[in-house]
């Protein structure tokens, strides 16, 4: 799909096992590379050049934090252009 989409050079899409376990995937490496090189938007820009952390379901194994809005309130600062030091998250 991503390919037909044509918003970047093609891409791989040979299918490996993934780390070992009986899963077959694409290798992602690259993906989101070739894409953020296709932003021109400068706000968009300006969002995509800190540092990627992905959704809180890739940090977070909580499906409390994953279900409850309220919870989630209280990693909001990991997306804050301003960083606030770590420690503030225990």
């Amino acid at each position: 799909m991503h390919n037909r989409l044509n918003i970047t050079e093609s891409m791989p899409t040979t299918v490996t096992s993934f780390f070992g376990r009986p899963f077959k995937v694409i290798a992602l490496h690259g993906f989101a590379t070739s894409i953020l090189g296709q932003i021109q938007d400068p706000e968009v820009l300006r969002i995509a050049s800190r540092t990627s952390i992905g959704g809180i379901d890739q940090f977070s194994d909580s499906t409390d934090m994953l279900e409850n809005s309220v919870m989630r309130n209280s990693v909001c600062g990991l997306y804050e252009e301003e960083r606030i030091d770590s420690s503030n998250y225990v």
